[in-house]
């Protein structure tokens, strides 16, 4: 909630007094797909278990428009990408969708790009498949693709074992 204060913009006062501060108080609906953060905007992006693994181009919904991300291969649950300039104008309005490569690079560390404009930072969510949904040949292929991780499992680095892991999320268990 935001409360503007136009001093000597209410009713005019009475017996020929000043007249008064005009109250204006601004509320901003809850968005059902984006928070907002200033200037920049979060969304959740759900993309398939193939584009996580393999990448690609995903639509994104735009408050005003569309444009598309690009998806790195081997993309993680909850990483972010940041399209420059996709957030919130300075004014309050929407930024331009003119000339979007999905590419979701810009200047700014803290959403003020050279276009006036917040960044929209898409946080990815990896959608996995019910077991009952998952076809005959898709389990096969699955199936195929673990034992091919396990009999590489000694080539995986430091990054993922339980003592690595603690010390990356020691602070979930510090008090």
């Amino acid at each position: 909630m935001t409360v503007y204060r136009l001093r000597g913009k209410g009713n005019d006062g009475t017996r020929g007094g000043a007249a008064g501060d005009l109250i204006v108080t601004v509320l901003v609906q809850e968005h059902r797909i984006f928070h907002r953060d200033g200037l920049d905007l979060h969304m959740v992006l759900p993309i398939s278990i193939s584009t996580a693994l393999l990448g690609g181009v995903v639509p994104v919904p735009l408050p005003h428009a569309a444009c598309s991300v690009r998806v790195p291969p081997c993309a993680r649950n909850g990483q972010r990408i940041r399209l420059a300039g996709k957030g919130v104008g300075l004014d309050g309005s929407r930024p331009a969708v003119v000339g979007d490569d999905g590419g979701g690079t810009g200047n700014s560390p803290h959403g003020s790009t050279r276009s006036g404009c917040g960044d929209l930072y898409v946080h990815l969510l990896v959608v996995i498949p019910k077991g009952e949904d998952l076809t005959g040949r898709q389990r096969c292929v699955i199936e195929k693709f673990v034992e091919c991780a396990e009999s590489n499992e000694s080539d995986t680095s430091d990054e993922a074992t339980p003592a690595s892991l603690k010390e990356r999320f020691r602070h979930w268990f510090e008090s």
